[in-house]
């Protein structure tokens, strides 16, 4: 089996040093299988997070003329200490919108109190030529309290011809 590392991200804020984070995908060499594929990878950042979210925090565009097929979903959320992420990513095909949700895993608390959830998940989702990927970061318990937040995300996939 062909293993592909996908992304490695190592970032320093505030006086916190942020665990390198890695993705390893079994399904990476598609395009080799099928050379319309052409391999992508998009990712977003999103800092001071509000505690009403209204709006997505961040999204990855898709090319005009190709379709996006998402294989991987990996992120990394930092929250005040006890509040763990959960990530939420938007999209659309074949104009019918699609929601899917990625439990976070507990990555323990940095510095400061710094809580840090990680998403590693596997996908099967696709978004229509031209439009975007949303994706959303929340607090697990509860969105009234204000709390600052940050999230990094990428997905991971192919493009293809409509």
């Amino acid at each position: 089996m062909n293993h592909a590392l996908k992304h490695s991200v190592i970032a320093v804020t505030a006086a916190v040093c942020l665990v390198p984070f890695t993705a390893l995908h079994a399904d990476s060499d598609s395009h080799e299988k099928d050379p319309g594929q052409t391999p992508f990878t998009g990712s977003c950042v999103a800092t001071g997070v509000p505690s009403e979210i209204l709006t997505p925090n961040c999204s990855v565009a898709v090319p005009a003329g190709k379709r996006l097929v998402v294989k991987f979903v990996s992120a990394q959320m930092y929250f005040n200490s006890g509040r763990l992420g959960l990530l939420a990513i938007d999209y659309l095909t074949n104009g019918t919108a699609g929601r899917q949700l990625y439990n976070p895993v507990d990555a323990g608390v940095l510095l400061g109190g710094i809580q840090n959830s990680v998403v590693s998940s596997p996908a099967d989702l696709s978004a229509d030529p031209g439009t975007s990927v949303k994706i959303w970061f929340f607090a697990t318990n509860g969105s009234t309290v204000p709390f600052g937040g940050s999230g990094y995300a990428w997905v991971t996939g192919y493009l293809t011809k409509p």
